[in-house]
């Protein structure tokens, strides 16, 4: 069911592999920077969280079998008897 297909990554394979890791190397940061840059490693720690969910749920919402419904285009609107869809030539 979560088998990955290696030799065909898609967009959202690279999200959650990139966002894990930066993730992981901004917590690493985190603790071993001074105090001035926790903050920049923890905004960058929160945006890859982030970006590696997307992809997560994503690749998991696939695994799962959801599809996205399509959409169909309503049909033209039917012109009433006698109407001509062009002006008539004089």
């Amino acid at each position: 069911m979560l088998d990955i297909d290696w030799t065909n990554l898609q967009l959202y394979h690279y999200l959650a592999f990139g966002g894990g890791g930066v993730a992981v190397l901004a917590l690493i940061l985190y603790f071993v920077m001074p105090k001035g840059g926790r903050i920049p490693a923890g905004v960058i720690g929160t945006v890859a969280g982030l970006v590696a969910g997307v992809g997560i749920g994503v690749i998991g919402m696939a695994a799962s079998g959801y599809q996205w419904p399509r959409r169909t285009s309503p049909a033209p609107p039917a012109h009433p008897k006698g109407w001509c869809r062009r002006a008539p030539l004089r």
